[in-house]
């Protein structure tokens, strides 16, 4: 059977970091959570074009991969 590696690679598999997502597009921005004053502030993203929060691996109809600003996919 091979290996899972061997498997994935004959399947065309690709982790959510590998696929084009709202992570790779040119319109996200990453913003700060959590209140200003607190340690426990994370990362997110917000939709450049429409302005809510995206999930990194979300993905719509307007993807432009990073370098290609003004351009739909």
């Amino acid at each position: 059977m091979g290996s899972i590696q061997s498997c994935k690679s004959a399947i065309g598999y690709l982790s959510p970091g590998e696929r084009d997502g709202c992570h790779s597009c040119a319109n996200v921005r990453e913003v700060q959570h959590g209140l200003p004053a607190s340690r426990f502030r994370y990362p997110g993203h917000q939709c450049g074009l429409h302005g809510f929060m995206v999930a990194a691996t979300g993905i719509c109809n307007k993807h432009t991969p990073k370098g290609q600003k003004g351009s739909a996919a």
